[in-house]
């Protein structure tokens, strides 16, 4: 279950986009629900990671944009609670806190994350209800 209740107005205003960033190698897309991601492309969180360089692990990062300016937060922090996953990013004066779960269509067999996700900086706050999927190429 997600713990957010999410309201109409937000503080924190985060641009829809149709493109993958550059800086990350993305895992999961989020969007507001499948049609938008599948068929609009439209993408308002990417999670994956962004390889540095070689003597360096990959980083595990989170990309928003906000008045038409990529954000890349880096993941402090993640756990599994039950069936949901809880990660948090921060970075660039915003953090961002993900409740997700896994599922799988029924249809397509293909693996769904439901939830929402509560984006902050400084004493803003807003809050989206998202759904997302693995990306592809």
């Amino acid at each position: 279950m997600i713990a957010f209740a999410v309201s109409c107005a937000k503080s924190i205003k985060l641009d829809t986009n149709t493109f993958s960033s550059d800086l990350l190698r993305p895992q999961i897309e989020f969007g507001e629900n499948l049609w938008a991601i599948k068929y609009e492309n439209a993408i308002i969180l990417q999670i994956g990671t962004i390889d540095t360089t070689d003597e360096q692990p990959p980083i595990q990062a989170a990309i928003i944009h906000i008045h038409e300016k990529e954000v890349v937060m880096d993941l402090i922090s993640a756990r599994q609670s039950n069936d949901t996953t809880i990660r948090i990013y921060q970075g660039n004066e915003y953090r961002v806190e993900l409740h997700y779960i896994k599922r799988k269509d029924s249809e397509t067999n293909e693996s769904i994350f439901e939830g929402a996700f509560v984006v902050s900086s400084g004493h803003l706050k807003s809050e989206y209800l998202v759904t997302g999927r693995t990306h592809h190429l």
